[in-house]
This record gives structure tokens, sequence and C-alpha cells, in this order.
């Protein structure tokens, strides 16, 4: 738990993600509302809180699961939901209910061992529910360029940053799609959130209008291999 509010601190005083995150943010929430069948959502984790109260309207049944329970109290402080929000690690989280849609947005950078979390939640899952999931991408567009720049000694390194807001790895295309078929899931849907060509401090420098953003962002959805975050939509393999 100390660590998980360490990692929290940090990203808050990373301030200068804060545009960027929330343009990414509330394109995997807009994603989600427009893709998730059914009336049940267990979302694992509050983060920053945007993508739970986009969310929260929509669904008759709303699990929250968030292993802070600062974060919580400030969170149910802050907002009045249609949903529960309960105290737990997401791998000793248990229920007997079944779930229509499962989120897990950019949660498996942080956990120890991701491939038995996506597998430990398929018990929570009715048949044909679907898993919405996003991650980091270690190859995005930013990351090429920084590399090839001789910035970066590799695509996939962990930055500070990184390992400040408690990030134990980025994925690839090949890497998380490996992950997601190895755990006995198979891939519906794959999209990039937000496509970025620069470093966000020197995005930050050009004062790019709002709407050049949001091209962006929609621009990615198209290239998963380069976006900044991969968003995809899994189901339980038939076979598997």
């Amino acid at each position: 738990m100390k660590k998980i509010k360490q990692h929290l601190l940090a990203y808050q005083q990373n301030y200068q993600y804060k545009r960027e995150n929330q343009y990414i943010s509330e394109r995997f929430a807009q994603r989600v509302l427009e893709c998730a069948n059914g009336e049940s959502l267990l979302e694992l984790g509050i983060g920053n809180g945007s993508v739970t109260k986009m969310l929260s309207e929509r669904f008759k049944r709303h699990l929250i699961v968030e292993g802070a329970g600062e974060l919580i109290q400030q969170f149910n402080k802050n907002n009045n939901i249609n949903g529960e929000v309960i105290e737990s690690l997401f791998e000793t989280f248990t229920t007997n209910e079944l779930f229509d849609n499962i989120l897990m947005g950019f949660i498996l950078e942080h956990v120890e061992n991701p491939q038995e979390l996506l597998e430990r939640y398929k018990k929570f899952m009715h048949k044909d529910a679907s898993v919405f999931l996003s991650v980091p991408n270690g190859e995005s567009l930013n990351r090429r360029i920084g590399y090839e720049a001789g910035l970066l000694d590799s695509c996939t390194e962990l930055s500070k940053t990184d390992k400040e807001i408690g990030h134990k790895r980025v994925f690839t295309l090949e890497t998380i799609s490996k992950m997601v078929h190895s755990s006995g899931f198979s891939i519906v849907r794959k999209e990039g959130l937000y496509l970025k060509p620069f470093a966000t401090e020197q995005l930050e420098l050009l004062g790019l209008e709002k709407k050049v953003h949001q091209a962006l962002i929609k621009t990615g959805t198209h290239y998963p291999e380069l976006s900044v975050a991969i968003f995809m939509e899994i189901k339980l393999r038939k076979n598997a």
C-alpha cells in the first residue's frame, strides 16, 4: 500500500502530463462506451477518476476495485456515482459475481505478473464478456524518434517518470498481443490512443490548439503500433 501512495503522489506531481493523460483517458472511456455490451462492469483502479465518472451512468452494476484507501476516500468525497468502490488489491480480489465487461485501463504495466492477472479475471466473466485494456506503447512514434535522435538507449527502456509512477514495463503491440493470446483470449479490436510525434515537453512548447490534439487522438486510432498507448477489446477464446 505504501508503494501505491508513493506512485500516486509522483503521478500528481508530474503535472506536465495532465492534459495529455486527460485526452487519453477520455478517449479510452469513449471507446469503452461505444463498444461495451451488457449491463455490468468490473473496473480495476480509479486512477484520476475521469474514466470512472464517464462510465458510471452507463451500467446498472458498476463495481470498482482500488487498492489505495486514501484514493477511495478522496474520490468518494468529490464524486457521487452510480457504482460501488471497494478496497482490495487486484491480485487478491474475489467475488461470486460474473460481469459483462471488465476494465483494465493502464493496469497491466504496474502489476508484478500481468498475464497471471488476466488469467485470474477470466473467472469473473460471462462467457461472452469483453475485457477492455489499455497499456503504454514502448514503440510509440515519439519513443522511436527519441531513440533515433540518441535520446533513448532503446525504445522500451523505462524513463525516470515511468519508474516514479510505478511502471514495471511498457508493452509493444507484439508483446501485448502475445500475452493476450497466451492467457486464453482472442483480440476483437486493437486501436491506438493518441499519436504523439514529440515528447510531451516539446508539444507543450508548441501550444497546439485542442482541435489538433483531437486530430492526433483520432488519427492514432488506426495506428496502435505507433500511438502512445494501445487499446484492446478481448474475449475468451472458445477453444482455450
